[in-house]
């Protein structure tokens, strides 16, 4: 995984948005009474509270690891629809694109009770529950 060094992050991420207790500088999680992150939610949570190429290769990470889940959960809940073939790669597109902008939007609110990761997936499995029942 690169390294993602702290200049790279200031005190406000993305549209002004605050990093979590625990990810500045200035606070640590025990002085705010919150627990710490682990290291590969840190940086989640950090890349995706920050700009530019940081930012974009998070995304496009994020997104992999997504849509690989989005598969997933469409195979484990193939009896429940009829859905095949493109079709369903591109649901699976749709998912995985839709949870990423959810994330996105709410990375702010990650609080680290589970792993960052752990918590974006709940994004992707809502989305491919909702756009299968809507499907039919």
């Amino acid at each position: 995984m690169a390294s993602i060094t702290s200049h790279a992050f200031g005190t406000t991420g993305r549209d002004g948005d605050r990093p979590p207790d625990g990810l500045g500088a200035e606070s640590g999680p025990a002085a705010a009474g919150r627990r710490a992150f682990d290291p590969e939610s840190e940086w989640w949570v950090r890349a995706l509270l920050s700009e530019g190429g940081v930012f974009e290769d998070a995304c496009t990470r994020l997104h992999e690891v997504l849509l690989r889940i989005a598969h997933s959960e469409l195979a484990r809940r193939c009896g429940s629809h009829n859905i095949t073939g493109p079709e369903l790669d591109d649901l699976a597109q749709q998912a995985a694109s839709d949870a990423l902008l959810a994330i996105v939007r709410k990375v702010g609110r990650f609080r680290g009770e589970s792993k960052f990761t752990t918590w974006a997936f709940t994004f992707v499995v809502f989305e491919v529950s909702a756009k299968v029942g809507r499907h039919f």
